[in-house]
């Protein structure tokens, strides 16, 4: 097991900073204040730590009400006082109710911002702005065979009041991610059989799109989103590196 997380800002420089991984857990989100752990069992979530990057101290989450081994997704703010996660099931079996929730760091309270319509429908991924204020999530109706036919961006408060919808189709976004001051909301997808790539950048206040694609043999690099929507890809081979432009 890796025992060590290194922390390194390329934007500011200055040292490369590690911490001490609770229990050799996986690291599951980070931000320059603090970072999500978590411990596997079977394939699922089986614990959760809070390691706050600042003195190295470490918690575990008690996610209440939640069933942990049904979370799928989980992300913190980018000052590392909020997490939100999605329970909805890991796997195509969990016939589940998906439901949003928020947890305050601080003191530990639970608040579900959106409990879906039945157990045909699906959280898939989500993200958070950096202010902790708005929270986005691609929301999907499951056909009989379990995948995706229908699905809309969703984006809701932190009292869970909905703020917007974008109706997407089979179109599901795989990875969501707000501009820095939280007025655009960037989302990729891909088409497998054709190697077409997919960039899509919403004004959420008037729903106005931007959309750039490109094709070949590389997958995104969610690490590597820029904060307006620039995008990379790494090729297959792991070795070539391809920086594409903004969608705005």
């Amino acid at each position: 097991y890796y025992k060590i997380i290194y922390y390194f800002n390329i934007h500011k420089g200055g040292e490369m900073k590690k911490y001490n991984r609770p229990e050799n857990c996986g690291v599951a989100d980070i931000t320059p204040y603090a970072a999500l752990c978590v411990r596997m069992q079977s394939g699922r979530f089986h614990k959760i730590y809070y390691l706050n990057l600042q003195d190295n101290s470490s918690k575990l989450i008690d996610l209440k009400e939640i069933s942990l081994e049904k979370v799928s997704e989980l992300k913190l703010s980018k000052d590392g006082k909020t997490l939100v996660g999605a329970e909805t099931g890991q796997r195509s079996d969990d016939y589940i109710t998906p439901k949003l929730f928020m947890i305050d760091i601080d003191t530990g309270n639970l608040k579900v911002l959106f409990e879906g319509d039945d157990t045909n429908h699906q959280i898939i991924v989500l993200t958070i702005s950096n202010d902790g204020k708005l929270i986005a999530f691609s929301y999907g109706t499951l056909n009989q065979y379990r995948y995706v036919e229908e699905a809309s961006i969703i984006i809701v408060d932190a009292q869970g009041n909905k703020m917007a919808e974008f109706k997407r189709g089979k179109d599901y976004p795989s990875l969501l991610k707000f501009s820095d001051d939280g007025k655009k909301i960037f989302y990729y997808t891909a088409e497998i059989k054709s190697d077409e790539h997919f960039y899509n950048l919403i004004d959420i206040q008037n729903g106005k799109e931007n959309k750039a694609s490109t094709k070949g043999r590389h997958q995104y690099n969610s690490r590597l989103c820029g904060e307006y929507g620039e995008f990379a890809g790494e090729l297959f081979d792991g070795e070539d590196f391809v920086y594409f432009a903004k969608t705005n």
